[in-house]
């Protein structure tokens, strides 16, 4: 289970570590957490993986990242846990970063209650993180399919 940083809570944490101590994976894989995660993944999750070496600036350095530690790993398959707006977008980079391999993905969304689901317009911060995701999602299609 990979937990993805950035999302200025701990929700993603929680449901990563709960998969974890479900046993949907064996690993816990945490991408710039806070301190108050280390400590809990460490307490109730001591084999968990904490990348304080890796600081990618993008959800497509972070996949770029996971791909380069699965293949030194020899690990073949990843859950990859973020917020529900942030799905689409990380659809097409970790589809992007993980095409012609034989390593595999599932996103797993966490749930925050600030997302309304399917009324995700009708509450201004959902509807504002929708906004950005969907200029984001432009951006990595002009910049990696056309740009490079």
């Amino acid at each position: 289970v990979v937990v993805l940083g950035g999302a200025g809570d701990n929700r993603r944490y929680v449901l990563g570590r709960d998969l974890v101590l479900a046993g949907y994976s064996k690993r816990l894989v945490l991408i710039v957490p806070d301190v108050s995660e280390i400590k809990d993944a460490r307490y109730k999750v001591p084999d968990a993986a904490v990348w304080a070496d890796v600081f990618p600036r993008s959800s497509w350095g972070e996949a770029e990242a996971t791909r380069a530690r699965m293949e030194a790993a020899g690990w073949r398959s990843v859950m990859v846990v973020s917020d529900p707006p942030h799905m689409l977008r990380l659809r097409y980079t970790w589809g992007s970063i993980f095409r012609g391999s034989d390593m595999t993905y599932t996103l797993v969304a966490c749930n925050p209650p600030w997302w309304p689901g399917w009324r995700w317009w009708q509450t201004p911060t959902a509807a504002g993180y929708v906004g950005d995701e969907v200029l984001k999602l432009v951006y990595y299609v002009v910049k990696y399919r056309f740009g490079s």
